[in-house]
């Protein structure tokens, strides 16, 4: 279950001085949609790279099957920011300590991605990827009927 590891995320963070908020954890099919469609046209061409805020189309995020949670780094004045900012002064970037923390817990962390980093994003995989788990027919409930990698 991924609520336990968050909770156990924020308080590891937390005990390094870096406070973390939730931003997104189970997301709609269409809210992932939504989001894969920035910096595309209506056929899914990327047209404004600049824009593009994730390559897992709708069906294909850990978000849809409550395996994935987002965060945001929480400011000494109660603010969020997603800025790479050392706040808690140890010279450690904090979103590079939030990172290892996730990854201690066994959490796959965006910040590792050699595509579109994801430093605010943490998924609870196993270690396997979407396109291995739907091989191995092993899909969440919920999976698209008839997905393969």
């Amino acid at each position: 279950a991924l609520a336990p590891l968050c909770r156990r995320h924020i308080e590891a963070c937390a005990k390094i001085g870096i406070g973390i908020y939730l931003t997104q954890t189970l997301r709609e099919r269409e809210v992932q949609q939504a989001l894969w469609m920035k910096g595309r046209d209506n056929a899914g061409n990327i047209t404004i790279p600049s824009q593009v805020v994730t390559h897992a189309r709708p069906g294909w995020s850990w978000h849809e099957y409550g395996l994935a949670y987002d965060v945001a780094l929480q400011t000494p004045h109660g603010t969020i920011t997603w800025n790479d900012v050392d706040m808690n002064k140890d010279t450690i970037r904090d979103w590079t300590q939030v990172g290892i923390e996730g990854e201690k817990l066994g959490l796959s962390w965006g910040g590792r991605w050699k595509k579109l980093r994801d430093m605010p994003h943490f998924e609870l995989t196993g270690g396997l990827s979407i396109g291995v788990v739907a091989r191995a027919g092993m899909l969440p409930p919920g999976w698209p009927k008839g997905a393969t990698a």
